[in-house]
């Protein structure tokens, strides 16, 4: 089995409280690879919701979209958003496995609007920019890490997320700078989840160690 520390209802906004703080520094203290999920753990939400992040991505494209002549509203945007994105994970349950990726839901969001696909790559930049100003550092949390990682230890990221890996990265990259994490394995590259238990054997086979030698920190022991 996996080693899984919790973070839920032990870790306020700002700051973590000094027993969580010394039972991490315990649990993570020998471990080769130590596994952070990414949101609500190491990458701390603002008090956006993801609907008003959503909404905030539409009112955005709308805007680009009018200064290329085309007039669609927010609400429009948002509404076919919802539409694509409930969709996308409708056929997912249907499939049973693998997980919805963030293009894929834009694609098909702006295939109902018939707008072409070109605009795919400039609606997912919009997409990651109101995700940066939402999230901001674990700083107690990144401090220990990064002593681990001085020492020797591998850290990465393990997240069920719509987003790739290396978009996941440029959030983690943002708040942390690029000396805290190794890789970042999520579960649309891999088409595997950590709710299935997947996606931890696949972070132990790609950094060769066995799962129960694999730490976990995460907001939830599920």
């Amino acid at each position: 089995e996996i080693y899984t520390l919790s973070l839920h209802d032990a870790l306020p906004i700002f700051s973590m409280q000094r027993q969580v703080l010394s039972s991490l520094q315990n649990a993570i203290a020998h471990a080769a690879v130590i596994a952070s999920d990414a949101f609500d753990t190491l990458l701390l939400r603002t008090h956006l919701s993801q609907r008003a992040r959503m909404y905030e991505g539409e009112r955005q494209f709308a805007e680009l979209l009018a200064a290329r002549g085309q007039d669609v509203s927010a609400d429009v945007l948002f509404r076919a958003r919802l539409h694509a994105q409930r969709l996308a994970f409708r056929a997912l349950g249907v499939g049973g496995r693998g997980e919805v990726r963030l293009e894929h839901v834009v694609s098909r969001q702006l295939r109902a609007l018939g707008l072409p696909d070109a605009l795919l790559a400039e609606r997912v930049r919009i997409e990651l920019a109101i995700e940066k100003r939402s999230v901001f550092a674990n700083e107690a949390l990144s401090a220990l890490l990064r002593e681990r990682r001085r020492a020797g230890a591998r850290v990465v990221v393990i997240s069920d997320t719509m987003l790739s890996g290396a978009q996941l990265m440029e959030l983690v990259v943002h708040c942390h700078g690029d000396d805290l994490v190794d890789h970042v394995y999520t579960s649309a590259d891999h088409a595997a989840t950590k709710r299935s238990g997947e996606l931890f054997r696949v972070v132990a086979k790609a950094e060769r160690v066995a799962l129960g030698d694999l730490v976990h920190i995460g907001d939830d022991v599920q």
